[in-house]
Order: structure tokens, then sequence, then C-alpha cells
């Protein structure tokens, strides 16, 4: 028995172009925007929504609140905003340079290691080579 009413909500069908079968992800050619009647239109969400995460008003709210608090923040340490990006740019510049002194280390080392590792094998190659 089929029960019809607000209580059953039927989901939302898209229709094949070419037949009468529900086809998920085709726009029914009557309906050109593919929703079905009873489909809340406020739910529908604009790129700008997507980009943003949230609607823009809500979105620049959170920012204003944040940038409020993080200004307090920032005030209460006595920092600049050119502190900051000076202290950033600085430990990007330090991990730069340690990591081409470790990639300098490294080749050192393996140029060491080299010098006994390579004489030993080949003679080792010719003494195995004889037998």
């Amino acid at each position: 028995m089929r029960r019809t009413g607000a209580a059953t909500a039927s989901p939302i069908r898209r229709r094949s172009v070419c037949d009468d079968t529900a086809v998920p992800g085709v726009l029914d050619a009557a309906n050109v925007s593919g929703y079905a009647e009873g489909v809340d239109r406020r739910r529908i969400v604009s790129g700008l929504d997507k980009f943003l995460g949230d609607s823009p008003l809500r979105v620049a709210i959170k920012l204003l609140v944040i940038s409020f608090l993080v200004g307090v923040v920032m005030s209460t340490f006595g920092w600049s905003p050119y502190e900051v990006i000076a202290w950033a740019r600085d430990t990007v510049l330090r991990a730069w340079n340690m990591g081409f002194a470790t990639v300098d280390r490294f080749v050192d080392y393996m140029l060491l290691g080299a010098a006994i590792v390579i004489p030993v094998f080949i003679i080792l190659r010719l003494l195995s080579y004889r037998k």
C-alpha cells in the first residue's frame, strides 16, 4: 500500500531525456533546473558560498572576530605585523641554510666512506674472480 502526504517525502528524481526511467545525475528535459517539487531553494549553494565555506556575511563576521582576537594577542606581546613577517622569513632562511648544510655534510660523509668502500669492493671482487 502506498502512502501519500507530508510524512513520506519522495527523494529528488532526475529523469532521463530518452525514456521515463529515473537516472541519477541526468536532468529532466521538462525541468531545466533538475529539481523536483518540494526542494528547499534556500539549500542551493552559490559558487561564492562554496568558495568561502559559508555565506559571505557570516564569513565576514567570523573574520572580524578572529582579527580582533589576534590583534589583542599581538598587542599584548608587543608584536607588529612586520616583526611576524620578519620572524617567518628568518625561520625559512635558517631552515633552508640548515638543509644545505645537511646535504653538504651528507656528501662529505659519502665521499669519506666511498674512499674506503670502493677500493675494498674492487679488491674483494678481484680476489673472488680468481676462484
